[in-house]
């Protein structure tokens, strides 16, 4: 033991060992102070071989002070999060470590726009791209149908999530605002009168009576 106790005081890349607290197996164990200031325990033959170089701040940097064309780091929060502050805007943001190397905007931030960003708001941006219509238009068209389904007239009003804007899909041309269920129901159809007109048919003269009369 005396003879592996040696370790002490000699410099394994950022650790050095203190004292010895303990053995594994045939190894011992070291207390080691790490440059950074931190302690650690840490199998002898994992410091003579290089396996074990520090106690662990080399995976995770301080990032603390670091400043890059975005923002200042100014605390750690936890695991790779930090804490920033925008110079754009001046508020304090989180940003992962990866972002912040990559020196890149956080999207916290109201004065930074993504690339593509048109100056509409999501949902308007996304009904224009898809239906042609504006969030303007969509709102008149669902107060003209009195806060209904176009087919079903349930009140779909306070369920924007589950409205579907219907559309022609030959020619794109909008039609109305159904409830989920009315949308499928037409295009399980065919999304089209030809189709209506079977179901209508169907629903009309079903088999079984058929059936039962040819008897």
């Amino acid at each position: 033991m005396s003879k592996k106790a040696n370790m002490i005081g000699k410099k394994f890349d950022r650790l050095t060992p203190v004292e010895v607290v303990g053995v594994k197996r045939i190894h011992l164990i070291y207390r080691c102070i790490c440059d950074c200031g931190n302690e650690v325990e840490v199998l002898g033959n994992s410091l003579r071989s290089g396996n074990t170089k520090s106690c662990g701040c080399i995976r995770r940097p301080n990032l603390i002070g670091l400043e890059n064309e975005h923002c200042i780091v100014k605390a750690k929060i936890k695991n790779q999060m930090w804490e920033i502050s925008c110079k754009h805007c001046g508020g304090i943001h989180i940003q992962n470590q990866r972002e912040i190397k990559n020196n890149a905007h956080t999207r916290q931030c109201e004065k930074q726009k993504p690339y593509n960003w048109s100056g509409l708001e999501r949902e308007d941006a996304i009904i224009r791209r898809q239906y042609g219509i504006s969030m303007e238009q969509f709102d008149a068209l669902l107060e003209f149908q009195g806060g209904k389904c176009a087919l079903c007239s349930k009140p779909i009003d306070e369920l924007r999530r589950r409205m579907n804007i219907d559309h022609d899909h030959k020619n794109g041309k909008v039609r109305g605002i159904l409830c989920s269920g009315c949308n499928t129901g037409l295009g399980q159809l065919g999304d089209n009168v030809e189709g209506l007109k079977k179901a209508l048919y169907y629903l009309e003269n079903t088999p079984f009576d058929e059936y039962a009369n040819a008897r």
